[in-house]
């Protein structure tokens, strides 16, 4: 029987390690997001008009992520958020809007 090297012992304990403090930082990112739905007046045209989206506009996207969900429970915003524009803008700047996440959102049980 082969014994294992302590190279692939190393593995074995690194690998979890590394995979763990990946997720604390993320969630402490995650945790660290400063919704303020004013960051994204830039792409207002975009998402009433379906314009295609600046710069500025997409950056604001990528960094109000997360705060989406709180954006479509808001009475005053679910309009901008939940329509169909929304997704094209969004695949337009790279940045992700999977089909499920309206489904979650407006799932009553999740909260940002």
């Amino acid at each position: 029987m082969r014994s294992s090297s302590p190279t692939t012992a190393a593995s074995i304990l690194v690998v979890p390690l590394l995979a763990t403090l990946l997720l604390v930082v993320v969630a402490q990112r995650a945790g660290a997001v400063n919704c303020d739905v004013q960051q994204l007046v830039p792409c207002l045209p975009v998402m009433t008009k379906g314009t295609d989206p600046s710069a500025v506009c997409c950056r604001a996207l990528k960094e109000q992520q997360l705060c989406m969900c709180k954006y479509m429970k808001d009475e005053r915003l679910k309009s901008y958020f939940s329509n169909p524009i929304a997704p094209k803008v969004a695949a337009s700047c790279g940045t992700p809007w999977p089909l499920a996440v309206k489904r979650v959102c407006l799932d009553n049980n999740y909260k940002l």
